[in-house]
């Protein structure tokens, strides 16, 4: 009885440590951009942008970072984005560009902003993101997950 008991308790102590659907990750640019060792961000799959749900491909997480699709994200926050084949470069907004495999961020085509996490990717043909692009690359906007969702919103001065 006291077995049952004690893997019972390690296994709902893991479950809710894990995989809690209550928990938030916020991500500035000044934070450590990497998971901690060990622990798991759960995220539906479910996007709020401005507000409004957005469909859009799952996240990933590529090097301890959440990726996020830029272009639903983008075009949610109502900003254009265009894909150069050519130079493997995303624009967005006519203003910030990311090169896929670069780790990056350059405004008006030519001044380098920062490195800011793992390079964008293209992963099953979607152009992905690290989450803190959003709240540093992208001025006046911010990206966070509460509750599983990944809620991207404009953030007042």
């Amino acid at each position: 009885m006291l077995k049952k008991f004690f893997v019972a308790s390690v296994l709902a102590g893991l479950f809710v440590s894990n995989f809690s659907p209550l928990s938030t990750v916020s991500v500035n640019a000044t934070d450590n951009l990497q998971l901690p060792q060990g622990q798991t961000t759960f995220v539906t799959g479910e996007y709020l942008v401005n507000g409004q749900e957005i469909a859009a491909a799952s996240p990933s997480v590529w090097d301890g970072v959440i990726m996020l699709p830029v272009r639903a994200i983008a075009e949610g926050l109502n900003f254009s984005v265009v894909w150069d084949s050519a130079e493997q470069r995303i624009e967005v907004n006519e203003n910030y560009f990311l090169w896929i495999g670069q780790d990056r961020i350059s405004r008006d085509g030519g001044q380098t902003i920062d490195q800011f996490g793992p390079a964008p990717q293209i992963i099953d043909g979607v152009a992905y993101v690290p989450l803190p692009f959003f709240n540093f690359g992208l001025s006046g906007v911010n990206a966070e997950i509460v509750d599983g969702v990944v809620v991207v919103n404009f953030v007042e001065d």
